[in-house]
């Protein structure tokens, strides 16, 4: 993919989003490969979790199959009990994964 492009996906039939259609609020978590951010969507106010992937880490990791494989799993699941994947987009540097926030767990 081109240097700068961007690919989007999306649950259900809301528009495609990208990273300027949230507000970050705060940094809820922290992993080896990037950091989890409590955003706001702005307009509609919803909350999700947004996990920021550096795609420089998972390279150097050799983990870009199983970072495609997450981005499968989450986008197919639909349980009441499981929290799936609402869009997924990316940057030059980063890959953003955003799921309904769901306060006080983690995700493991």
């Amino acid at each position: 993919m081109a240097a700068g492009a961007k690919q989007l996906f999306k649950r259900g039939q809301g528009g495609d989003a990208l990273l300027e259609d949230f507000k970050i609020m705060k940094m809820i978590g922290k992993g080896t490969f990037g950091k989890v951010y409590l955003v706001e969507q702005k307009g509609s106010g919803n909350l999700y979790a947004m996990k920021c992937i550096r795609k420089d880490v998972i390279i150097e990791n050799d983990q870009i199959d199983n970072v495609e494989l997450e981005k499968k799993i989450l986008f197919s699941i639909e349980h009441p009990f499981l929290v799936n994947m609402e869009f997924v987009f990316q940057n030059e540097f980063r890959i953003y994964f955003l799921m309904k926030f769901v306060k006080g767990g983690e995700l493991f």
